[in-house]
């Protein structure tokens, strides 16, 4: 029950980020996305920092997500102009954009990897972690072709990588399994 809390927790950014931009015209620029960012880069702090405080591992699709929200509320804060139109340029890949930087960093730097899971085989880890970055920069190229056709640039390849992030946790634990046989 713990870890669903704290999986929801992680997601209220994203969520409640998506509810205030629908009633944003998708065409429409500026300082009408200001108020988006600030509420989901706000409530993005909190979605890392209570997990991380809790010894949670953090799910790192979602915490690429929250890294574009804070950017952005930082770009608005302090005026990158240059930033807010590249992501307005871009449409949602500056947030596949963040998530691949995130795979990079939590391969590199993270026992638990872009994965994040806890295993005694690191090779695995690794291994998993390189197929989900690859999935990840999959689904940044999708959505750069198809920008601002939201159901094929956004929806579903963010729905792809949590499933093939999903599909990658469960086969690693049955590699877990067969190595305890």
């Amino acid at each position: 029950m713990r870890d669903k809390i704290f999986q929801l927790l992680q997601f209220l950014p994203l969520i409640i980020f998506l509810a205030y931009t629908r009633g944003i015209d998708a065409k429409v620029t500026g300082m009408h996305w200001k108020g988006p960012f600030l509420v989901g880069a706000s409530l993005a702090l909190i979605a890392i920092i209570v997990p991380l405080l809790n010894k949670v591992i953090l799910n790192r699709i979602l915490l690429g997500i929250n890294a574009f929200f804070i950017s952005g509320a930082v770009a608005f804060l302090f005026q990158f102009m240059w930033l807010l139109d590249l992501y307005w340029k871009l449409k949602s890949a500056p947030m596949f954009i963040w998530v691949t930087i995130v795979g990079v960093i939590a391969i590199l730097f993270n026992q638990n990897g872009f994965i994040g899971i806890h295993h005694s085989n690191k090779r695995f880890i690794r291994l998993y972690s390189i197929y989900l970055l690859l999935a990840t920069i999959v689904a940044l190229g999708v959505s750069l072709v198809f920008r601002g056709i939201l159901l094929i640039s956004d929806v579903i390849p963010f729905i792809a990588l949590f499933v093939i992030k999903d599909l990658l946790k469960s086969g690693l634990a049955k590699k877990v399994e067969k190595e305890a046989e």
